[in-house]
């Protein structure tokens, strides 16, 4: 009984020693699609753990069976995109970040750290999110009315809306243009007109009238003659 309770006690101090040197932790983390991504884990430890060594590192991501990077014996494994983030790394090096050379939009995901030293399991668990890259805004106007296009990395319907919103202005300015020139030409035509019509009338009272007024004269000169 003695005995089984030494063993107890010898279990209790190893777990609680190994416990106060590591943890486990959740973080976030943000990247650009088509740009290098850093997540972050670095094995924290207390002053007692000296001239510890790493002997296992593995970056794992929820769905994916098969490892992105896994180091041990010396020998590290690594799938395509992925790698230390100092090239440099070593086993003595507690930085076990993990680089993502070319940032896709499938590379977003939860991705677990786990490192096992003598000391001891690190675990740091990590929500990376993938943002689109998108290039600096265009401005247009188009008969008065402004209208604003972003080129870049864009999900479906935004980019359908956008494109079919370009394409009708296009369509609507010329239709427009040549609507007011041909209404200002009809205005003209029935502006002459009308010039043309009150031009002719005056013509024919001022012919009425010489006719009226030699005809005055015609009657005075046959009164006269009488």
């Amino acid at each position: 009984m003695a005995l089984i309770g030494i063993l107890f006690f010898i279990f209790t101090a190893t777990c609680v020693g190994a416990s106060s040197f590591f943890n486990e932790s959740n973080t976030e983390s943000f990247g650009k699609h088509g740009q290098q991504s850093l997540l972050q884990c670095v094995v924290k430890t207390r002053e007692e753990a000296v001239d510890m060594e790493i002997n296992t590192v593995s970056w794992t991501k929820k769905g994916v069976e098969k490892a992105l990077l896994f180091f041990y014996e010396g020998k590290t494994t690594l799938q395509t995109d992925y790698m230390f983030a100092e090239p440099s790394w070593n086993s003595k090096n507690m930085n076990v970040s993990l680089l993502i050379t070319n940032t896709m939009v499938e590379h977003a995901g939860i991705y677990i750290c786990t490192v096992e030293t003598d000391f001891g399991v690190f675990k740091e668990t990590t929500n990376f999110t993938v943002t689109a890259k998108y290039s600096e805004p265009t401005v247009s106007s188009v008969l008065g009315k402004i209208t604003q296009n972003t080129n870049g990395h864009q999900k479906g319907a935004a980019s359908r809306e956008d494109e079919k919103s370009d394409s009708t202005s296009k369509i609507v300015a010329p239709v427009v243009v040549i609507g007011f020139l041909i209404i200002g030409l009809v205005m003209v035509l029935l502006y002459l007109r009308r010039r043309k019509d009150g031009h002719v009338t005056n013509n024919a009272r001022e012919e009425q009238e010489g006719e009226e007024e030699k005809g005055l004269r015609n009657k005075d000169d046959d009164r006269n003659l009488v």
